[in-house]
């Protein structure tokens, strides 16, 4: 008689087809990749690399369209995220504030580098963009990632960003 047959196995094997269909603890990075010297584009695909081989499930990119160096708005999410958003980046020989590369375009680079890694925007600021070409856009990331990107949008809290986009 094969083990396959014993009631022992059969159980074993149920056990252990339930515990596959059992939801899978998702883990994320968020990474913030600034264009400044020692995180531009190479960083950015070693890092994608790196976090795919740990073991990761997806990288997140934060996405706005413009900084700026003071705001009138406050920042409603608490004082970690707001120290990121008001914290002046600057350089050796490039004074001034820096932005972040466009999430989309970003997450593109890093999709080309790896297979299993999911990547995602938190949070895109729709109304900052013109629906149309901004969907064209987006289909063409989720294209290029071979279907491994994740969309997230919102409507913002930076006034001056609105203004800035006139929207």
């Amino acid at each position: 008689m094969s083990e396959g047959r014993q009631p022992w196995m059969r159980d074993y094997h149920l056990q252990r087809r339930a515990r596959s269909l059992r939801p899978k603890i998702r883990v994320g990075i968020s990474e913030v990749v600034y264009g400044e010297r020692g995180r531009e584009v190479a960083f950015l695909r070693d890092t994608a690399i790196l976090i795919e081989k740990l073991g990761f499930d997806t990288l997140w990119f934060p996405e706005h369209v413009v900084f700026f160096e003071e705001y009138a708005s406050k920042y409603p999410y608490g004082s970690v995220g707001g120290n990121e958003v008001f914290r002046k980046r600057q350089e050796l020989d490039n004074p001034g504030l820096r932005g972040i590369f466009d999430g989309p375009i970003a997450i593109v680079a890093a999709a080309s580098v790896t297979s299993k890694l999911r990547f995602g925007t938190f949070v895109t600021i729709l109304p900052q963009r013109n629906p149309v070409v901004f969907a064209r856009e987006i289909a063409t990331v989720d294209h290029l990632s071979s279907g491994r990107y994740d969309f997230g949008v919102g409507v913002g809290w930076s006034k001056e960003e609105y203004e800035a986009c006139q929207t």
